[in-house]
């Protein structure tokens, strides 16, 4: 039809929610992304461990069961690496371990510790030779108020680690 002006409007309408959504999406990109490293930064951390205690709260009011594991990671002499190959990144990153995930932690941990130990046997270039110490905490609801207490454990889990690591034990506590 010739004159089809609603037909006509509700093609530019769609085309500037898909243009709206594309555009969203490149932002939330901005702000939750390292723009190195492609992984999520700070931000989304804090976002992240704000509705973590929000769902704590309010699955203690209705009785409800939530779980969801910390992982806080160091990695060891990155400042020799960022001295010698260039980049200057933070030694300490965290993982949140929800749903599927959460229910298949163990293994997840395993592969990073299996990953890691290939790294250190295999490898002869430095730049690829990491070391990694990492601690693992679950949110335990009769005694975690809020997030930052599985956070806690799990960084004193991680330091554990990084000192069992240099008597050459395991990496992951």
């Amino acid at each position: 039809k010739p004159n089809d002006e609603i037909g006509e409007l509700m093609k530019t309408f769609m085309f500037m929610a898909k243009s709206l959504k594309i555009q969203s999406e490149y932002t939330n990109s901005l702000i939750y992304l390292d723009s190195m490293t492609g992984v999520k930064n700070k931000r989304a951390f804090i976002d992240e461990r704000e509705k973590i205690d929000a769902q704590i709260t309010s699955t203690k009011i209705a009785n409800k069961d939530f779980s969801f594991a910390v992982v806080v990671f160091d990695v060891n002499n990155l400042k020799y690496l960022n001295d010698n190959f260039g980049h200057n990144a933070g030694d300490e990153f965290v993982a949140i371990i929800t749903g599927k995930d959460f229910e298949n932690k163990i293994e997840l941990l395993t592969k990073f510790r299996a990953e890691m130990d290939y790294l250190q046997k295999n490898k002869t270039d430095p730049a690829e030779q990491l070391s990694i110490a990492a601690g693992f905490a679950i949110y335990n609801s009769e005694t975690d108020q809020n997030f930052q207490a599985v956070f806690e454990r799990a960084d004193e889990e991680m330091y554990k680690a990084k000192i069992a690591m240099k008597g050459g034990r395991d990496a992951i506590r």
